[in-house]
């Protein structure tokens, strides 16, 4: 028998060329039972190819048939570690990590260097790289389904056509003609208007007031815009529509423009139909006719809009808002009778004359008339529907003039023709 040493174990084995002997100077021959048995030697190299499981950041050797680990002179440049800190890189879109004493410096999903590092694959969003970071930004009215397209209307109809958002005017929220309001609702929610300001400034609500709407705005110093605007009203197959205002202007000398605006829908723009300065406080009845404007309008809308230049005070005070297919009433003789003169216990009597081209019956009422003037009388004839002025004001009458209105209504549209009375 012979004695093989190795750097750790000493064993008692065979002489070499015996059946145990695997050539091996790193395994351990042994007979044990009439059995080879082969045991490796921990550290034990031939060369330094095997040494090869040892720590991370060290270089191997073999010396004197063991494997020797030295720790590498730089370890930071070998890419070694010990910590998180020792793999920073400066590379703003790696994650630096220290893994099992490696540095494991991984690209970050969520930068990039340029605007084609990320592309989320969504086409209704604009791909940006933002200082090292994706921005994936929603593209105005883009969309790939109709569930993409809200523009928290709820009178219109919401679709995705061919990868934009299309709002449609929904007719299931608009009113049929005729559209009437008195303003007798508690809330303006209630009555179906809205009202929004552009401007800097806002000049505070619209309000309902005793059957009324009501814009007192605040004192402002910056201009504004306010819109009143009716509810949606249906006027497929109407190619005559006119819309009218009951309207006071109370004003205390500061310019405001007033306008009556209308659209077809939510959608459209809006377009002016008349427009005036006021200065001065007035009533009146202000009527447009919106023929190719409004005509075959699945859900129109009128807005009257105050512009307001000045630091406001004023007030606009609206009796009733009305609109229907066809035309108002009209006066032939025009907006203003002839001047009346009556002497205080005496009686006077004037024709009053209206027509209306839609075939419409025409009945009539006074505005702010003395309580001695009235209408007596009524027929048809050629020029039209036909009554009379009584004027009879009682002795004692204030010798002065008196101003009011005369109404022809053909039962939703009405026209106002102005009279004066002076008693001497």
């Amino acid at each position: 028998m012979a004695t093989k040493t190795h750097a750790h174990s000493t064993f008692v084995i065979k002489q070499p060329n015996t059946e145990c002997d695997d050539g091996n100077g790193c395994t351990a021959d042994q007979c044990i039972n009439n059995s080879c048995r082969y045991t490796a030697i921990p550290n034990c190299c031939a060369t330094v190819a095997d040494c090869k499981n040892g720590p991370a950041c060290t270089t191997a050797s073999c010396v004197a048939g063991k494997c020797l680990f030295t720790p590498v002179a730089n370890a930071s440049e070998a890419g070694c570690c010990s910590s998180h800190g020792d793999c920073v890189d400066n590379d703003p879109c790696t994650n630096d990590l220290c893994v099992l004493g490696k540095c494991v410096n991984k690209p970050s999903l969520s930068c990039c260097y340029s605007a084609l590092d990320c592309d989320d694959g969504n086409s209704c969003t604009k791909d940006l790289c933002v200082f090292g970071k994706c921005k994936n930004a929603a593209t105005l009215g883009c969309c790939s389904q109709d569930s993409d397209c809200n523009d928290n209307n709820e009178c219109t109809d919401d679709t995705c056509v061919a990868g934009s958002c299309k709002f449609t005017a929904s007719q299931s929220c608009a009113e049929p003609l005729p559209l009437v309001s008195d303003y007798s609702e508690l809330s303006v929610e209630a009555s179906g208007w809205s009202f929004y300001h552009e401007g800097v400034d806002k000049p505070g609500p619209w309000v309902l007031n005793n059957g009324k709407a009501v814009f007192a705005p605040a004192k402002t110093a910056a201009p504004y815009r306010s819109y009143w605007v009716s509810p949606p009203f249906d006027a497929t197959g109407v190619s005559v529509i006119t819309a009218q205002f009951d309207l006071t202007w109370v004003s205390t000398g500061n310019p405001v423009t007033l306008s009556v605006k209308v659209r077809k829908s939510a959608t459209d723009p809006w377009v002016t139909m008349a427009q005036a300065t006021a200065l001065e406080s007035f009533t009146k009845l202000w009527s447009v006719q919106c023929n190719t404007e409004l005509a075959n309008a699945p859900a129109g809308q009128v807005a009257l809009v105050v512009d307001s230049a000045g630091p406001g005070g004023y007030q606009v005070i609206l009796d009733r808002f009305m609109v229907d297919a066809g035309s108002a009433p009209t006066f032939p003789a025009g907006n203003t009778l002839p001047l009346i003169t009556v002497a205080a216990g005496g009686k006077t009597l004037a024709e009053v004359v209206a027509a209306d081209g839609d075939g419409d019956i025409v009945t009539f009422s006074l505005t702010l008339a003395p309580a001695w003037v009235s209408l007596k009388g009524y027929l048809q004839g050629p020029l039209g529907y036909y009554t009379q002025l009584l004027v009879q004001p009682p002795v004692g009458t204030a010798l002065e003039s008196n101003v009011f209105k005369v109404r022809a209504s053909d039962g939703v549209l009405e026209a106002e023709t102005q009279v004066k009375v002076t008693v001497y």
